[in-house]
């Protein structure tokens, strides 16, 4: 938050978010649990063999037991294996399922790789870890199940991934790190500012309309072919400050894990970006086609926005940075910022202190995602789509389609888009306050709320179209695809066409935002 940073003090939500996720390691004293799983494993691998009957039968189970092998929270004992087997087993789901590794489990992983080493080399537990979290058996019968099985054939896995270039599905920013989806409030249509304007320009305060890329130009266009030129500034502080282990922020964390189960997590090992629900792009992305009376176009029949509203005119946007709200006029949200200018008051609503208990911690892919739909652009360009096509590995394209997907299961989870609504209503309410400002002083009157109510939702029925035109293409040429890869065994194209299979069925009910809520309805 603003009041986190030094730098960040002072300058109230116009600075919107300085905020970084801290990550961190638990530590813990050595442990006898590290002897009883060496012991146990060592054991085990000197004869390693299963119970002839299946231990997941329902009919070998005291009938007075309740279990859900679903998950992980089923106690292994229950299943009558052999200490060491059940040793083993309990502990092989806790280090694959756990996202960041204690101190304890750090030396079960090195113990584990020492003992698997003369003769099963290719079950290192990184190897292990990636296989089994994709592996159809860990996620349609469980985790247990999945774990049994694995120790059980513990030959047949080590040939199986012995496999040189076997494809494994990473996340889209370790694939490919210097993707735009993978940039904070990344904003395509308009790119780096190259020098000043050769019209007047309407330059933001140092503490207005920042963020965290590079200085973009927008433009609010007038009668006459002229226009006005203003600037969203980077920010001169880093990007985020550190998050403390014990913020409540970490409540509020949304993973790529979480594209159909956009439940709360706890901090992994990968970045996430601190998420402007309401892109800090909206504002001048609105100001651009208020100042023209259009709507962003959008061919879709089952979104009726009426006609074209009338345009802006460019000379209120000239009154945008300038003192003409009074002094004595309170904030319209609660920890709102109180200035005479409208800028501070717009772009405070999208991060203020205030406002801090709705934001989240977004994983980059799908933050960048969401900013790449949310300028109404397709989410990956057709030219990058028809390279992975050809790849030997699915998993980039894949990735690209549940990231989709995933930007709208997180607007539309209920939390979420509680935080969305309360953002967007009081957004519409600053908006009022500056139209009512402005009308009481100049003429002709401005219908900002009307234009914003009607804009805003052409806003998200685009994102809609863009996201379902591009899952409706590329979901069946992907499935078309991965049928016909001859680098990828059975295993790999079962699960890779069950996924796709799956998007299918999510693009048909997922794709969309709620409007409800929004006072403008």
């Amino acid at each position: 938050m603003d009041t986190r940073a030094r730098s960040c003090f002072g300058h109230g939500g116009a600075n919107s978010f300085c905020c970084r996720p801290s990550l961190y390691v638990e530590r813990s004293a050595l442990n006898p649990e590290i002897v009883e799983f060496e012991e146990a494993l060592d054991h085990y691998l000197e004869e390693p063999t299963c119970l002839t009957s299946d231990p997941f039968d329902p009919l070998s189970f005291d009938q007075n037991v309740s279990l859900d092998f679903s998950t992980s929270m089923a106690q292994t004992r229950d299943l009558g294996l052999p200490q060491d087997l059940d040793t083993v087993l309990s502990t092989l789901v806790e280090l694959v399922q756990a996202p960041i590794y204690t101190a304890l489990q750090t030396r079960q992983v090195k113990a584990w790789d020492a003992l698997m080493e003369p003769n099963y080399p290719a079950l290192t537990m990184k190897t292990v870890k990636a296989f089994m979290l994709g592996w159809s058996v860990w996620k349609s019968r469980g985790a247990l199940r999945a774990a049994y099985e694995f120790l059980c054939n513990l030959a047949q896995f080590n040939a199986r991934l012995k496999k040189k270039n076997r494809p494994t599905c990473k996340r889209i920013c370790d694939v490919v790190p210097t993707s735009t989806l993978c940039n904070p409030e990344d904003d395509v249509d308009h790119p780096p500012a190259k020098g000043p304007s050769s019209y007047g320009a309407l330059i933001a305060r140092s503490n207005d309309f920042q963020k965290r890329n590079p200085v973009r130009e927008y433009h609010a266009y007038c009668p006459d072919g002229s226009y006005l030129t203003y600037q969203i500034f980077a920010a001169d502080y880093p990007s985020a400050g550190d998050w403390p282990e014990d913020d409540e922020i970490w409540q509020r964390v949304v993973d790529f894990e979480d594209v159909y189960d956009m439940g709360i997590l706890v901090p992994l090992e990968h970045d996430f970006h601190t998420e402007h629900i309401l892109e800090i792009q909206t504002i001048p992305l609105f100001f651009e086609y208020a100042s023209r009376g259009r709507f962003i176009d959008t061919p879709l029949d089952d979104f009726e926005y009426g006609d074209d509203f009338t345009p802006i005119p460019c000379e209120f946007f000239d009154y945008i940075d300038k003192p003409i709200i009074g002094e004595d006029v309170p904030p319209v949200h609660p920890g709102g910022i109180v200035s005479q200018h409208p800028s501070h008051r717009i772009m405070d609503v999208l991060g203020s202190y205030g406002n801090d208990g709705h934001f989240w911690l977004l994983e980059r892919h799908i933050n960048g995602m969401k900013a790449i739909l949310w300028s109404g652009k397709s989410p990956v360009a057709a030219s990058r789509m028809e390279v992975l096509e050809q790849e030997e590995n699915p998993c980039e394209a894949i990735a690209n389609l549940q990231g989709t997907i995933a930007v709208f299961n997180y607007l539309n989870d209920p939390s979420v888009h509680r935080s969305f609504m309360i953002l967007a209503n009081r957004l519409r309410k600053v908006f009022k306050l500056v139209e009512d400002t402005y009308n009481a002083q100049h003429s002709p009157r401005v219908r900002l709320v009307r234009a914003w109510d009607k804009w805003f939702r052409n806003l998200l029925g685009n994102s809609r179209f863009v996201a379902e035109r591009f899952l409706e293409e590329w979901i069946p040429r992907m499935e078309a695809s991965v049928a016909t890869n001859p680098h990828l065994d059975l295993d790999q194209k079962t699960q890779s066409l069950a996924e796709l299979r799956k998007l299918y069925i999510h693009m048909h009910t997922d794709i969309g935002i709620s409007m409800d809520g929004y006072e403008g309805n």
